[in-house]
């Protein structure tokens, strides 16, 4: 069976080595985005927020891929034989720094990396973390003049018996919401 999808794949790609490290490279970032879209689909995130109108760069180790972009800059082209709005550009587009969110061609972009270790996770922890980061830009354009700081949650006082029993019951309703 392995032998059989080795010989698909250089049929499929050449024998060139580099040319099957591009392909196994869009299909992580197209795999991210398919699921990305099925998360989506699935319910509301959150009133309000569809993490399909955020663009979003995906970092590869290859390529920065952009989906869902608007204007995308120069350096970046359309991805052949996939659907129209996917773009890519070779190596790491310098704004892709963190999981986090960079303005890339003047739009606020949700950024995920996908390389190195990271590459090893799945699809579906990947997008998870993309529509996390998609929901700071989301968030950020509601309330342009404030900003959530995901470092409070660490440091909640644990020495007051109250607040530390309000902060666990504020993780139980997150699990909760969640489920």
């Amino acid at each position: 069976m392995i032998r059989n999808l080795c010989l698909a794949a250089i049929i499929a790609f050449g024998s060139s080595p580099t040319r099957f490290a591009m392909a196994q490279d869009q299909e992580r970032a197209l795999s991210v985005e398919r699921e990305v879209e099925r998360l989506a689909g699935q319910r509301m995130l959150w009133p309000g927020f569809d993490p399909l109108t955020i663009p979003l760069a995906v970092y590869t180790g290859e390529r920065t891929y952009l989906f869902r972009h608007p204007s995308p800059p120069e350096g970046f082209s359309a991805v052949a034989g996939t659907q129209p709005g996917i773009f890519a550009c070779q190596g790491r587009h310098p704004a892709v720094t963190a999981n986090s969110s960079a303005e890339i061609g003047g739009t606020v972009t949700a950024t995920l990396l996908a390389d190195g270790p990271r590459a090893n996770r799945s699809p579906g922890d990947l997008a998870a973390t993309a529509i996390h980061e998609a929901f700071h830009v989301y968030q950020r354009r509601r309330h342009p003049g404030w900003s959530g700081n995901e470092g409070d949650v660490f440091l909640y006082p644990t020495d007051d018996a109250r607040l530390l029993g309000l902060r666990r019951l504020e993780s139980a309703a997150w699990r909760r919401a969640r489920d």
